[in-house]
């Protein structure tokens, strides 16, 4: 195995921005939340979505990635 693993990472193939989006939204129904003095709705877990596109023109091969983050909430919850 090569790289870094993260268990219980989930990879998909896509071919259309629906079913990429629907792969977000069941990401964010996935997601741990709970309630501080701050944030009634205060996630508690992080969230990372990775877009990768490749376009083949001609011989050549373009690739392109995207890293959107969502990191928990950093608010205390004594505030």
């Amino acid at each position: 195995m090569l790289g870094i693993h993260v268990e219980g990472l989930s990879e998909f193939e896509v071919s259309s921005a629906l079913e990429a989006l629907n792969l977000v939204q069941l990401g964010e129904a996935n997601r741990t939340t709970r309630g501080t003095l701050l944030n009634h709705h205060s996630s508690r877990s992080h969230s990372i979505f990775q877009i990768k596109l490749e376009r083949v023109e001609g011989s050549i091969l373009f690739r392109s990635k995207l890293n959107l983050c969502d990191l928990a909430g950093s608010e205390k919850l004594n505030k």
